[in-house]
């Protein structure tokens, strides 16, 4: 009964923590209210792994395995940390496809990945994801509207409904990735876009500006974030290449109380 009651506990815990600071808590209460003989009946359909190789150990037999394919022709001697990596972001990428054939990864594409590793092509996904989805939720609850007429009455609301149209779009862009994809590319941008704000706004006086000044700020932040993301790609890679995605992830974080002009 202990065993049950403490792999209870840490599940739910590690639950609650995924799902801090988002908008659903998942099925955390369901899972709260699971009896007893549930987790029960839950826990004996695991297929546990006792006695078995560690993570190192795994990886060497991986390596060993890859090696032994008939198209391993490509220099990877100590690059196999890369290799690795490489498998393990193509095979997540692939969890959420509904065929469970279609999460397998083909000869061809573990060729491809090795390629991609012994020419010096491959990059890593950017980490920092994490720290995305563990920013605390914006307090300023202001959308991109809001935000500009705080700092200018007359902006234009034909130029305002053409920016909406935009975040609704990359909307739709961002949903379509992977979410680690996104997240790293969203805080990347985010943090860039803080940090040139702090600039910008150090010698904004708080009173009202015109039009094109917004525009400039807008124009400003752009060009910082897309440097910042230029010397980001030299290591790692993001979804996205294009500035017109960028600039309309930036409309989107503001609209999404991130960030703001007026401080």
């Amino acid at each position: 009964m202990l065993v049950y009651t403490t792999v209870k506990t840490v599940l739910i815990d590690e639950y609650r923590k995924q799902y801090k600071g988002k908008e659903s808590d998942g099925f955390l209460q369901p899972l709260e209210e699971m009896s007893d003989d549930l987790w029960k009946s839950f826990i004996n359909k695991i297929d546990w792994k006792f006695e078995q190789e560690d993570e190192e150990e795994l990886e060497q037999t991986l390596i060993v395995e890859i090696r032994k394919q008939s198209f391993y022709k490509v220099d990877l001697f100590g690059k196999e940390s890369y290799v690795i990596a490489a498998l393990l972001d193509e095979f997540e990428k692939r969890q959420n496809i509904k065929d469970h054939f279609g999460r397998l990864i083909s000869d061809s594409q573990v060729k491809l990945k090795l390629l991609e590793v012994g020419n010096n092509q491959y990059k890593m996904s950017d980490p920092v994801y994490e720290q995305w989805e563990k920013l605390e939720p914006p307090r300023d609850k202001r959308n991109l509207d809001e935000k500009i007429e705080a700092v200018t009455k007359t902006y234009s609301k034909r130029k305002l409904g053409m920016f909406a149209r935009k975040i609704g779009a990359v909307k739709l862009e961002l949903a379509k990735i992977d979410s680690k994809d996104k997240g790293a590319y969203q805080y990347r941008i985010y943090d860039a876009c803080e940090e040139r704000l702090l600039e910008i706004l150090d010698s904004y006086d708080g009173s009202e500006v015109e039009p094109r000044v917004v525009d400039g700020w807008i124009d400003d932040l752009v060009q910082f974030a897309e440097t910042h993301l230029a010397e980001k790609s030299k290591d790692f890679t993001y979804p996205f290449k294009n500035k017109d995605t960028l600039r309309n992830t930036i409309l989107e974080l503001f609209d999404s109380c991130y960030l703001s002009f007026d401080g």
